[in-house]
């Protein structure tokens, strides 16, 4: 089992519906490293790459009702991937006798036949339930090269092949919305399930996305799902209604990203200044990225749920024109001062306090907030 304090000297078996999600888990997520070994001619290597699917995010059109949901899960034949009578799901063929994987096929082969590893699972004398498992390397050949169709793709900045959006359990689902509606850009690219999305449906659909937080080697951190309201209505398809709203969205997610980033320097700077300050307070600072301090990381905990719920604010109709930068200093204000509530109360801990703040405030330069709103 992928999840439990267990041993491979004592198993402990478990129902066959159970044992079906820990095999999808595996194939699809199950991480590189040792494994049992497996010969293939000549070949006999004991370890596995990472599953198709690791550490990686994926993006679902989630309505209002379950078949509605399967149906629109089921991607459209990509442009390099046409139909084939010869596309056959990995359980649904002869088992291979060779590490060379099948070619890929639309859309059986695309979406299960990709599996880095190969899995048996024992049944129990009455098949109602898996006794024990074995879980060994399907291929080490070179991933082929197929589009993921629930996934986004990021661009790298130094250029190259896009890559799927990460997973991170601390990163909430909003903060994707706009790469979401986006039809794409240079930095990124929507998944392909969301395209052509039937246009009577979409002010009812939702997101769901599901994430495995993984070092794509042997490290688990955390899976976690999760779901908007219904925000597809606002996909961006060339009407001018959707094409301002999928822009807005992006706008306040923009300035929601900046003041998280000023705020995770500010308190970096300020835990510079309280603990090791120069001759002239006032000098420019050279801040250590590997020495934050406690500080950044409580006043990021505390910013990103506050600046979502002035996310979902500002998007109300009535705030059209809200500038967004002036209520989401306040949350990051709010934030900061949490983070260093249990700062020593000295003049050089409150100088820094207040180097810190100015530096959030000064991303509203037109209409700064004063220290008795804040």
């Amino acid at each position: 089992m992928l999840f439990g304090h267990f041993t491979d000297g004592a198993p402990v078996p478990i129902p066959a519906a159970e044992a079906a999600w820990h095999l999808i888990a595996q194939l699809y997520y199950g991480p590189a490293g040792q494994c049992t070994p497996r010969r293939i001619a000549s070949n006999k290597p004991g370890n596995g790459d990472a599953g198709p699917l690791g550490k990686s995010v994926s993006f679902h059109a989630w309505a209002p009702d379950l078949f509605s949901t399967l149906a629109l899960a089921v991607p459209a034949p990509l442009d390099a991937l046409g139909f084939s009578d010869e596309d056959k799901c990995p359980w649904e063929g002869p088992l291979p006798d060779s590490a060379v994987p099948a070619e890929l096929t639309w859309p059986g082969r695309l979406l299960t036949g990709r599996a880095r590893h190969a899995a048996l699972l024992v049944p129990s004398a009455d098949h109602t339930s898996v006794t024990d498992a074995y879980v060994t390397w399907s291929t080490h050949l070179r991933p082929a090269a197929a589009p993921d169709p629930y996934v986004v793709l990021d661009m790298p900045k130094a250029g190259g092949a896009p890559y799927a959006r990460p997973a991170d359990g601390q990163r909430a689902l909003w903060r994707d919305l706009d790469a979401l509606l986006l039809k794409g850009s240079t930095q990124s690219q929507r998944p392909y399930t969301f395209e052509d999305l039937p246009r009577s449906l979409r002010p009812a659909l939702r997101v769901r996305a599901y994430g495995f937080h993984q070092d794509g080697q042997q490290k688990d951190d955390s899976w976690y799902e999760a779901t908007t309201p219904p925000v597809l209505g606002w996909q961006q398809d060339g009407t001018p209604e959707n094409e301002e709203m999928a822009w807005r969205v992006a706008r306040w997610h923009q300035a929601a990203e900046e003041v998280g980033d000023r705020l995770h320097y500010a308190a970096r700077l300020a835990w510079k200044l309280t603990t090791d300050p120069g001759d002239d307070p006032s000098a420019k600072v050279r801040l250590d990225a590997k020495k934050p301090g406690p500080w950044a990381g409580q006043a990021l905990s505390r910013y990103w749920p506050a600046a979502e719920g002035v996310f979902w604010h500002l998007l109300a109709p009535e705030q059209d024109e809200a500038p967004p930068h002036a209520s989401l200093v306040r949350a990051a204000l709010h934030a900061l001062d949490e983070a260093l509530g249990s700062a020593r109360a000295d003049v050089r801990a409150a100088r820094a306090r207040s180097r810190a703040r100015a530096t959030l405030r000064a991303l509203i330069p037109a209409s700064p907030l004063s220290e008795s709103r804040t």
